[in-house]
């Protein structure tokens, strides 16, 4: 049962392609290409004054904009996420999609799971809420969770159990989560270098190179997906940490697509404590109707209790099938 519930968490690790093609009314690019996927940490140069610093400001002050502007947004969003194991030993893409409440950090995936030796596992679906994670297993794991109860619930803020159980948990549903992705920009973004213009499928966008401030997006989260991000913020801290110097802040490299009317549309991301690979979360469709509700608690039971120790059960929590 552990096993299960490990796979089923990892599976919100997933992401998938998307962009102008599938709609050509949305706001996201194709897959970036040939662009590398981890691109080093971005040092703007050239005085405040200087042709470059003002460059640099400029190009900070749009990513800050775009951030900020699409945190007022829902949409629709997709995923594609390659060059990870999380599944396995195969270092197969997963792909998802679904639609995001921006405003209130709540959104709902589809994830497609990758295949494994030649067999098709079937597809995951998730609920990200700004403090709880819901998975409902289509795959053969479906067959361990007691009968009616087709829903695992992991409480993310304030829950040492699903930290300890499942210490990627957190890091891996908020490297795919694009309200926790945009939230970083939003919170950290200390310096930006723009990339010049593209056209994907005839539409016009801009390209950001963003640095974020690890430390400084901890320190300025705020709104209703604060306490998760911050969690999964610390787990990206620590996995670089011992890789910079100590007189320095840790950063992370972030590729930002932006839209004419001030949008972002498609990032590309390797965050530390999430798992090996490169994430690409495009959002289109912006304004899309979103409805995002838990399941009713009597389709649920608690991660934690399928876990080694089944520890909130165990240690006199009483039935944690509640949401």
């Amino acid at each position: 049962m552990a096993v299960t519930a490990i796979a089923a968490a990892a599976a919100l690790a997933g992401c998938s392609s998307g962009g102008y093609g599938a709609n050509a009314g949305g706001g996201g690019p194709a897959a970036p290409g040939a662009r590398p996927s981890s691109p080093s940490p971005l040092r703007v140069t050239g005085q405040p004054g200087s042709p470059a610093g003002r460059a640099g400001s400029d190009a900070l002050r749009r990513v800050g904009a775009a951030a900020v502007k699409t945190l007022a947004q829902t949409a629709t969003v997709s995923f594609r996420w390659d060059g990870a194991r999380v599944f396995g030993p195969a270092r197969a893409p997963v792909y998802g999609q679904g639609q995001f409440d921006f405003r209130s950090g709540r959104g709902s995936l589809v994830i497609d799971l990758p295949e494994l030796r030649h067999q098709e596992p079937g597809t995951e679906h998730a609920l990200l809420l700004p403090a709880q994670v819901f998975l409902q297993p289509k795959a053969t794991a479906t067959a361990v969770l007691p009968r009616g109860k087709p829903w695992l619930l992991a409480t993310i803020s304030g829950s040492e159990s699903v930290k300890r159980n499942f210490p990627q948990f957190v890091g891996q549903v908020e490297g795919v989560n694009p309200v926790f992705l945009v939230d970083e920009l939003s919170w950290g973004a200390t310096a930006a270098q723009s990339l010049g213009g593209r056209r994907i499928s005839g539409v016009p966008l801009h390209e950001y190179r963003v640095s974020v401030d690890l430390a400084r997006a901890l320190s300025g989260a705020t709104g209703p997906a604060a306490p998760a991000s911050s969690l999964a913020i610390q787990e990206q801290l620590t996995a670089v940490g011992s890789g910079q110097s100590s007189s320095t802040s840790p950063t992370v490299p972030i590729l930002v697509w932006i839209d004419r009317a001030g949008r972002v549309v498609q990032l590309q991301a390797s965050l530390p404590g999430a798992g090996e690979g490169t994430a690409v979360v495009t959002v289109r469709s912006f304004g899309d109707a979103v409805r995002i509700a838990a399941p009713p608690p009597t389709q649920v039971i608690d991660i934690t209790s399928l876990s080694p120790s089944g520890e909130r059960e165990n240690n006199g929590g009483g039935d944690s099938d509640g949401a």
